[in-house]
């Protein structure tokens, strides 16, 4: 087959292993077999067949290379077993290919080991704050890598993984190679891969070909996905659906998914201060939710989230991880407008938020903002960016409402928008009304993020210096 010289590749369809692969699978194909190309990187919506792609990749190479090893992985082991195996499992089936007779399936050693000798290792690539420098990874000698799923991953991930690609590639006649599958994410794919890729600058040993949900020749399976995908929120639908990269490069935005994914990555490294404190966004038996957060520093540690709960159960909440951490009350941000003012009522000597109370002067110089909730937006997109705030990895795996609560709260924190309050040139925010109608929701996770501002305005040399 033609290998693709442009930077949108179109070639026909082909057979491979007799599977039927569409031509943006057949534009990937001929970049993972030529002996320029290093990296591939095959995606950009959901939907367009990726690790069904990666899957056949996988298992032509072991059935072709004899003795050669290749490596699956994902940032978690268990998401792994229950999305991309599944697909593999699969692939091996329309293959005919039987488990215990054309390949062993390992489960305690990750392992898959084919009748050739050839094998796939199944490994999680996940940033542990344990092993920041992925040095479970230097003893590995892989022939290929299949990365499925890479916005949930480290740069550094990828850059270690691909210097184990080296095991019998002489042998073979391989040149390295790495599949890295992926959805539209700010961050390292979006600077490294897509931003060249659009500017005709991507370096000569990596390849970007984006494949769309249209790009699925599978008229059932598109017309039900996309009944799907337009029920997101409109974020999530014009990465997922539209493969927009540019969907949070708004210069009225606030805050950047880039910023947003490092206060995750960098939070095993945060400069982790012992003071404890709480903020919570509370709502009562309502449509909105409450939200309470534990921060020790500018970490946030812990998130709690409750739905139609009265003020009563909330405080109670509260005050068990007041006593539990001892938390001094002055530590305590409650929203008071509305019934948190209830809350807070139950709670003496915790600091009331109220949004539209007027900025707190820095210096005794008075600031330029609409309204307290603006002024402590725009000092947490300054913290957000400049690596302050960091995020507790597990609360990617804590859920609330079907979404993983970082998912959520980087939907609600990307909503955020600066506007020009009035003509005297004070900055000021999008109204909720208006974040509500983005994303759908209340941001209710965003707003418990951005209280804990208050006492770094408040108590900055007091607490912090």
């Amino acid at each position: 087959m033609d290998l693709p010289t442009d930077n949108n590749p179109t070639v026909k369809a082909k057979r491979v292993l007799d599977l039927q692969l569409y031509p943006k699978q057949c534009a990937a194909w001929a970049y993972l077999t030529n002996p320029h190309t290093t990296e591939v990187v095959y995606g950009g919506a959901a939907g367009g067949a990726k690790t069904f792609l990666g899957c056949v990749w996988q298992i032509h190479n072991r059935l072709n290379y004899a003795g050669t090893r290749g490596l699956i992985g994902r940032a978690r082991l268990k998401k792994l077993r229950q999305t991309t195996l599944k697909t593999f499992f699969e692939v091996c089936q329309m293959l005919g290919l039987k488990a215990k007779q054309d390949y062993q399936y390992q489960v305690t050693e990750g392992l898959i080991k084919f009748k050739n000798g050839s094998e796939i290792l199944l490994h999680d690539l996940y940033a542990y704050p344990s092993d920041p420098d992925f040095t479970s990874l230097g003893s590995l000698e892989i022939t290929d890598a299949f990365v499925d799923e890479a916005g949930e991953l480290s740069h550094k991930a990828i850059q270690v993984l691909g210097s184990r690609i080296r095991y019998r590639l002489d042998v073979a006649g391989l040149p390295p190679k790495m599949l890295i599958t992926c959805n539209p994410a700010r961050g390292w794919l979006y600077q490294d891969y897509y931003k060249p890729f659009v500017r005709q600058t991507l370096r000569p040993d990596a390849a970007f070909v984006q494949a769309l949900l249209a790009d699925n020749q599978n008229p059932d399976f598109v017309r039900n996905y996309e009944g799907q995908l337009l029920k997101l929120d409109p974020i999530t639908r014009q990465r997922l659906l539209a493969g927009d990269w540019e969907y949070a490069n708004d210069d009225l935005a606030l805050m950047h998914y880039g910023d947003l994914i490092e206060a995750i990555r960098n939070a095993n490294s945060s400069n982790q201060r012992p003071v404890f404190a709480i903020t919570a966004d509370v709502a009562r038996f309502g449509q909105d939710s409450t939200v309470i957060g534990l921060w020790q520093g500018l970490h946030l540690a812990q998130v709690l989230t409750f739905q139609k709960q009265d003020t009563k159960a909330s405080a109670d909440a509260v005050r068990q991880l007041m006593m539990r951490y001892k938390i001094a009350p002055g530590q305590v941000v409650i929203d008071a407008d509305g019934v948190g003012g209830g809350l807070a009522d139950q709670l003496p000597g915790t600091r009331g938020f109220v949004a539209q109370h007027q900025p707190l002067n820095q210096n005794g110089i008075p600031q330029a903002y609409a309204n307290l909730k603006a002024q402590c937006y725009y000092l947490l997109a300054q913290h957000i960016a400049d690596r302050s705030i960091t995020i507790d990895p597990s609360l990617q795996d804590q859920h609330f409402e079907g979404k993983a609560i970082t998912e959520r709260l980087f939907e609600e924190l990307l909503a955020v928008r600066r506007v020009q309050a009035d003509d005297e040139g004070k900055l000021g925010i999008n109204k909720k009304a208006q974040m509500k109608a983005l994303i759908g929701r209340s941001p209710d996770l965003a707003d418990m993020v951005m209280m804990r501002m208050l006492l770094v305005l408040r108590y900055t040399r007091l607490i912090f210096s």
